[in-house]
């Protein structure tokens, strides 16, 4: 099982069923419950559009940070300061490989160099831009990870939930198309991993403005934290 689907496990146990993973080998359904219902999983992220293709927003985002966060680390230059690095960025950035190289030549450069400004761009270009900020006192490590901004996540969030919440259950309809006829009922989990930490009034103003997607018999989005629903269509 991946992270969702272990997720979803423990989700559909404490709800009293004995969901069987996989009843029918490495195809759809992710797992099934009351002997007729078939129950898919699929984590509910963000999801960007370019050049025709859709993409996860964290598909970018976490292996970006961590080659930064790399970077950072292996540069162990005893200045007398401790710099915090930001960046920004939008896709699509190109080969990171590249980037990395990039980025790696300009932390040296402004090591060497320690500038007495208190804050200052390091490197920047098209769709990336990486700044560092002067800390307070001196920390155990030269560089320090401080955060980033892509500015593809967010927006309004309710609209951002109901577009995401349509994209995820669209691309899983079409994966059980073949099959549907199989199984009386056909459930869909999504586990939220937009990042978004809905308050209540977030949703009531979901309830009002979505309507379950097309093709299932019941939509929940499970909170993987608490695993209690946020909502169910």
């Amino acid at each position: 099982m991946d992270s969702s689907e272990k997720i979803a496990f423990q989700y559909l146990s404490k709800q009293g069923f004995n969901p069987i993973y996989e009843p029918d080998g490495n195809i759809t359904p992710d797992f099934l419950i009351k002997e007729a219902t078939a129950v898919e999983v699929r984590r509910l992220n963000q999801n960007v559009q370019f050049n025709s293709k859709s993409e996860g927003l964290e598909e970018l985002s976490i292996p970006l940070w961590h080659s930064i966060e790399d970077l950072a680390q292996s540069i162990n230059y005893a200045g007398e300061q401790s710099w915090f690095l930001f960046y920004s960025f939008t896709r699509p950035i190109g080969s990171l490989k590249k980037l990395k190289h990039a980025i790696r030549k300009s932390l040296i450069e402004f090591a060497s160099n320690e500038p007495t400004q208190n804050s200052l761009s390091v490197y920047s270009q098209h769709n990336f831009r990486l700044d560092a900020v002067k800390a307070s006192s001196p920390l155990d490590s030269f560089f320090i990870m401080g955060g980033f901004t892509d500015r593809q996540a967010g927006g309004w969030l309710v609209s951002e939930m109901i577009q995401n919440i349509d994209f995820c259950s669209k691309i899983k309809r079409d994966k059980i198309s073949v099959h549907k006829s199989k199984y009386k009922e056909w459930w869909l989990l999504l586990i939220d991993q937009t990042g978004f930490n809905l308050r209540r009034d977030d949703i009531a103003q979901l309830r009002v403005n979505i309507q379950k997607p097309q093709g299932w018999d019941k939509v929940m989005i499970i909170n993987p934290m608490s695993l209690k629903p946020l909502l169910e269509l």
